[in-house]
This record gives C-alpha cells, sequence and structure tokens, in this order.
C-alpha cells in the first residue's frame, strides 16, 4: 500500500535470511561472497540481507573486524564490476550495531559501491537520535531507508502507530530525501 506523499517503487525480490562466511569445520558450494551474489542475482533477487555467524566462532574480535572489512570490499569490487553496489545496515545485536561502528567499517572498507542502509528504527531502538544527523552525515552514500515503528531499547519492528517513533522528525527533514533512494517499510519481528 502506498505511503500518501512517497514515491511508488516496482516489487523487487529480497532475499531476508542469507548467511555468509565459511564454518571453521567445513565449507559449502558456492559460500563465496561472489558466488553467492551470482547466484542471487541468477534469481533475479534485486536485495539480500545478509548476516555471518563468524562472531561466534572465533575469540579475535579484531580478526572477525578486519575479515569483514575484508570481504565487504572484495564484494564491492565484485558488485562495481558487474555495474552494482552494496549497502550495509547496522543492526542491533550484531557486530556493527551502531552507527559509530559502520563509521568505522566505511573508512576500512574505503569503497565507491559501498554505501549505507539506514534504519530509522534501529537508531530508534539505540538512541541514536535524532536521526537525520545520521541521514545528513552519510547522504553521498545513503542508498536505502528501512522505517518502522519501534521502541527504545527493544529490537522489534512494529506496524506504525505501537512504538514511540518521531516520523515528524523523518518525513519532515529535508535531509532524507525520499526521491533519491529506496524506501522500505519493515514490519517483521
Amino acid at each position: 500500500m502506498p505511503i500518501p506523499g512517497l514515491p511508488t517503487a516496482p516489487t523487487t525480490l529480497i532475499d531476508t535470511n542469507v548467511m555468509l562466511g565459511t564454518w571453521p569445520f567445513r565449507r559449502v558450494p558456492g559460500d563465496s561472497p561472489a558466488e553467492l551474489l551470482a547466484r542471487l542475482r541468477g534469481q533475479q533477487v534485486e536485495q539480500a540481507w545478509v548476516g555471518s555467524f563468524d562472531g561466534l566462532f572465533h575469540r579475535d574480535l579484531a580478526a572477525v573486524n578486519a575479515r569483514l572489512a575484508d570481504e565487504c570490499r572484495h564484494l564491492a569490487d565484485h558488485a562495481a564490476g558487474i555495474g552494482q553496489r552494496i549497502a550495509f545496515e547496522p543492526e542491533p545485536g550484531m557486530l556493527v550495531d551502531t552507527m559509530d561502528r559502520y563509521a568505522h567499517l566505511a573508512k576500512r572498507v574505503d569503497h565507491p559501491a559501498f554505501g549505507l542502509t539506514l534504519d530509522v528504527g534501529h537508531l530508534h531502538c539505540l538512541g541514536e537520535v535524532p536521526t537525520a544527523p545520521h541521514a545528513a552525515r552519510w547522504k553521498e552514500r545513503l542508498w536505502n531507508i528501512h522505517i518502522e515503528d519501534m521502541r527504545p531499547g527493544v529490537h522489534d519492528h512494529l506496524p506504525f502507530g505501537e512504538g514511540t517513533m518521531d516520523f515528524a522528525e523523518v518525513f519532515v527533514d529535508e535531509t532524507f530525501e525520499f526521491e533519491e533512494r529506496e524506501c522500505s517499510v519493515e514490519v517483521l519481528s
């Protein structure tokens, strides 16, 4: 259902449960990021929301962060080579959860095809408000916006009106430039 005042976008196929990484005890076919990207594109998947279990298997978080940056850079190289780009979404409870940690990752990746998916509900959940300064800081790399209602400190994606989000800030502030990027309503808990 279209939101009044926002442009509509064509329907795309989105895979919301993609896991990257190599298990320390076995390999599976197609587990490299480039192979996975090719397989998803072959199935007409326009977006893939990706996670990794690497932090569970390694005690050296500096090495996990370095590997994440290396893999993101490698995947951005591959994506750029086929005319695509990738957008990373900081996620509460994950290795890169805050905008400061995203800034650290983006600096390490340092690739023009590596951008940001900004989830304003996640910012609200983690107390990173107001949200507009984050959109302004990353304006050149802000490719997607996810929006939903949420409550502070609780990572539950809620229908509009069931949380405590201040949508006036998001929809009124011109920093977000909704017409310039994809905006998705995310309602799944």
